[in-house]
């Protein structure tokens, strides 16, 4: 029984050697005439009818973009630069021409808006300062001199006071702006004191003149069961994803049972990675067992997505015996 054991470990062991330089595979959105992107050393590629087509490579990372009217499929970086890839119009042969052009010169960061009630589909913030936020095919909105910029979770929501803002910006001065999503327009510079107070919350910036403890303290209490409801309100995963992120900004570390919980309110595994990996970036993943490791893993369908779970939480596994690491190999390599 041992050496079996032993046996196995070695073997997953090289397994997961052999898969150091791992592929981080997305769904394409439904318009696509791709089924699914693929990043791996580097390389970019995207499934056109089992065809594996290679776009481009030396890219850094890439987004897939959800809004149905975006001529742009993907975003990706590469050399510093963003690129868009638009969507294929010659089907012949079988890998169609990769329509792809530079968007953005030098980019410090950019967001995909999936929401179909707003009229922006991705914003864009270079390193020289300068947002730019842009409908499906050009730039509606600009502003210099920006220090940073958050997408806003509430947008389109009946009620609050920014449901039309998609963006709040920030700018070297400590000037606040927010973007109308619904409107073409220029960033409003917001009155007074109270949305400054709000972005400084958001960003954590160190202002000696904002009392951030007050904004914090204002804001209502939440349980892990409001987070659940509040998710499962929400139709769109996107949508769910975003009530999951407001919420967990007002909890601790969430307890095993409750991420399961979340897990389950989505069903594709890159949602479900995403859920995960936006725990770890928020410090809200708790220290996990060997049991805890299997249960999250058995709320994914794909081997691969089980193996990037176990990489992205291997800081907050603290105990784990040999029968649970059998366990987590079997559960990763499916037999």
């Amino acid at each position: 029984m041992l050496r079996h054991k032993l046996f196995s470990i070695m073997t997953a062991v090289s397994l997961f050697a052999s898969q150091g330089a791992y592929a981080k595979t997305k769904q394409a959105r439904p318009n696509d005439v791709a089924d699914s992107y693929v990043l791996t050393s580097g390389n970019l590629f995207r499934m056109v009818k089992g065809n594996k087509c290679q776009i481009t490579n030396n890219v850094k990372d890439f987004k897939v973009s959800q809004h149905p009217n975006d001529l742009a499929m993907i975003y990706f970086e590469k050399g510093g630069d963003l690129y868009m890839l638009r969507n294929a119009a010659d089907l012949s042969g079988n890998c169609p021409k990769a329509e792809k052009k530079v968007l953005v010169k030098s980019i410090k960061k950019y967001s995909v808006i999936p929401s179909t009630k707003s009229i922006i589909v991705n914003i864009t913030l270079s390193n020289s300062g300068l947002l730019q936020a842009w409908d499906n095919n050009k730039v509606i909105s600009t502003q210099s001199n920006v220090a940073e910029y958050k997408v806003n979770n509430t947008f389109g929501k009946a009620g609050d006071v920014d449901a039309d803002t998609i963006a709040f910006i920030r700018d070297n001065q400590q000037n606040a702006y927010k973007i109308n999503g619904k409107v073409e327009t220029k960033p409003e510079k917001a009155a007074g004191n109270v949305l400054v107070k709000i972005l400084a919350a958001i960003f954590n910036i160190a202002m000696e003149s904002i009392d951030t403890e007050a904004v914090v303290a204002s804001q209502p209490v939440h349980s892990t069961s409001t987070m659940i409801k509040n998710i499962k309100k929400a139709t769109y995963s996107w949508d769910k994803f975003d009530a999951f992120k407001k919420d967990l900004r007002k909890l601790g570390k969430l307890p095993v049972a409750t991420i399961k919980d979340v897990l389950d309110e989505f069903s594709s595994d890159q949602k479900k990675f995403d859920v995960i990996e936006h725990l770890v970036d928020a410090g809200k993943m708790p220290n996990l067992s060997g049991s805890d490791i299997t249960g999250i893993l058995a709320k994914f369908s794909f081997n691969s997505k089980k193996f990037d779970v176990i990489k992205n939480v291997k800081k907050q596994i603290k105990s784990v015996d040999g029968d649970e690491l059998i366990d987590i190999i079997v559960s990763v390599r499916g037999y």
